[in-house]
């Protein structure tokens, strides 16, 4: 049995590549006697922006080791999984047919947010797009985990937009789901409450050491000093707001990592490193889904 993975597993972002690899690894687990291969998609929009913000650090004054993450990131799902050939396009059907030539027997899309519907979208073509498999007969397919979060509600009213992802998602075998956004998009795209199922993203349903592993390992020991520092970490989007936070947390005694660029300064490169600095903490301000669910 042949299983494809369609994911976004290009984005340089720890959440995207830990939710692909824990993809893979649950399947695997599951399906200990079929060959899990991760779809390589590579969506246009997403590569562009990716080579755009990586261009932009690169011209900071004070680089954060962008170029280092991006390699380690983009090629950590190679060191776990098997990966098709690179498929590129943006028309769905374009897309669908390169996928059907790799001869799977099932496609798992998800988890991540691949079905999010927006107009403005800048790293995912528009839906209905390949995530949605539109087509693709005599192939199993399954939602894995999906979500639609942040989607908008004025182009999901648009029955232009809304009636294909409707009858795309009337041709799964399974559809699950990992938030109430994306259940509040299921019922606005009819799919029936016996036909879906809540499923928890697969980083939550993993060991994480075992993607740790390959980036590294980790190297955790907190030791039992009652003197030692308090170790803190913050992880926001929001440059003002995540160097604020940092800045209190310093005034009330804690030792700050911050582990992403909007927090200014050298961030860890690995993301072991950046595991490894979550594993001591004993105080996590975030506002990224994976960072909570890895605390």
């Amino acid at each position: 049995m042949k299983v494809g993975v369609l994911t976004i597993h290009r984005a340089v972002n720890d959440g995207s590549v830990l939710q692909a690899c824990a993809t893979v690894e649950l399947l695997q687990q599951l399906l200990p006697e079929a060959s899990v291969e991760i779809v390589d998609y590579r969506p246009p929009r997403l590569e562009s922006f990716e080579r755009r913000r990586l261009i932009r650090r690169a011209l900071r004054p004070y680089p954060t080791g962008h170029l280092a993450k991006r390699r380690e990131l983009l090629s950590l799902p190679h060191k776990r999984s098997r990966i098709s050939r690179p498929i590129g396009g943006t028309a769905a059907a374009s897309v669908v047919d390169a996928i059907r030539r790799g001869g799977y027997d099932a496609v798992v899309v998800g988890s991540d947010t691949v079905w999010q519907v927006r107009r403005d979208d800048l790293v995912v073509p528009p839906a209905p797009n390949a995530y949605f498999l539109p087509g693709l007969p005599g192939v199993a397919k399954v939602g894995f985990a999906i979500s639609a979060d942040t989607s908008q509600p004025d182009a999901l009213a648009d029955q232009a937009v809304a009636g294909p992802l409707a009858a795309a998602a009337a041709d799964f075998d399974l559809l699950t789901f990992r938030d109430q956004t994306t259940a509040g998009v299921f019922d606005r795209l009819g799919v029936a409450a016996e036909r879906r199922a809540f499923l928890p993203d697969p980083v939550a349903l993993v060991d994480v050491s075992v993607i740790s592993r390959l980036a590294g390992g980790l190297r955790v020991d907190a030791g039992g000093d009652a003197e030692r520092i308090p170790q803190a970490a913050v992880a926001i989007g929001s440059s003002r707001m995540s160097q604020n936070v940092a800045g209190q947390l310093r005034r009330r005694g804690y030792r700050v990592t911050q582990l992403m660029a909007s927090g200014g300064g050298a961030t860890p490169r690995r993301l072991a490193d950046r595991l490894e600095a979550l594993a001591r903490t004993d105080v996590l301000v975030t506002d990224r889904f994976h960072s909570t669910l890895l605390a």
